[in-house]
């Protein structure tokens, strides 16, 4: 099964106005070699950014969702809890929220956001966004 690995690229005047959504179209979840492949993406086109790592997660005892957060640069980690009527889409849009909040917190001008929910790119892309693949 082939997953799209989505890089937010964002300029440091447009965090909340126009990020530019770069998607990588082959990440395959399954591959022996997906250390590699990641490394090497982040050397070549994200070695000035701060890179922030963003996910929705369904619970299942109780059933609820939540989502996290995670910038090794900043030593972020951030998980919460979404209220009962939240679903997995609201946990990714909020996790990625989350991120450009605290980039505009912190100051963070030079961003990559690394998210695995093609629905919320899509989202974010239907918002008016451009998107482009590599």
């Amino acid at each position: 099964m082939s997953y799209r690995l989505a890089c937010y690229s964002l300029k440091p005047a447009d965090i909340f106005d126009s990020p530019e959504i770069l998607i990588n179209g082959h990440f395959n979840k399954a591959s022996a070699n997906n250390q590699q492949y990641f490394l090497d993406l982040l050397r070549t086109n994200f070695s000035h950014c701060t890179e922030f790592y963003t996910d929705g997660s369904l619970f299942h005892d109780p059933v609820r969702v939540g989502y996290g957060v995670f910038c090794p640069k900043l030593n972020i980690s951030e998980k919460s809890a979404l209220n009962m009527l939240s679903n997995i889409f609201a946990a990714e849009i909020v996790a990625i929220y989350r991120a450009l909040s605290l980039c505009q917190s912190f100051h963070v001008v030079n961003v990559v956001i690394f998210a695995d929910s093609q629905a919320a790119i899509r989202g974010l892309c239907g918002l008016g966004y451009s998107a482009g693949i590599r």
